[in-house]
């Protein structure tokens, strides 16, 4: 069954900051501490782009990226974690006092119900100056 749930965080880092720490890879990891690091086509968010993110205990997530729009700070990425197929779909926004961010993930119904909630703490950080 596929589900689909939402979030976002609202930070004061304006929203050219946040994209960056979305748009280049390198940066993940400083933002959201469950990333150890990226292995990727490129270093910088591309249409195409493919990769995988390492994360805590050997965890390996491949991705591949459909979209990425940088003059609307849009980017949409599929993840293959556990079997599993999710699409994330990431937003940043300016706002009058920072910027604001959206997380829209469909996938797997308790995916889709756990990993916002696991994400929430890093969304946090990435708005935050």
């Amino acid at each position: 069954m596929v589900s689909q749930r939402s979030i976002g965080a609202r930070g004061d880092a304006d929203a050219t900051t946040a994209w960056t720490r979305y748009a280049e890879l390198a940066l993940w990891s400083t933002w959201s501490p469950q990333i150890l690091g990226v292995r990727a086509s490129g270093e910088r968010l591309a249409t195409g782009m493919t990769g995988i993110v390492l994360g805590p205990l050997g965890l390996r997530i491949p991705f591949t990226v459909l979209q990425a729009r940088h003059a609307d700070r849009v980017w949409v990425w599929r993840i293959e974690p556990f079997g599993l197929t999710a699409e994330l779909r990431h937003t940043v926004e300016a706002t009058d006092d920072g910027c604001a961010t959206r997380l829209d993930v469909r996938g797997p119904f308790w995916f889709a119900l756990l990993y916002p909630t696991l994400s929430l703490p890093a969304l946090r950080r990435l708005v935050r100056a």
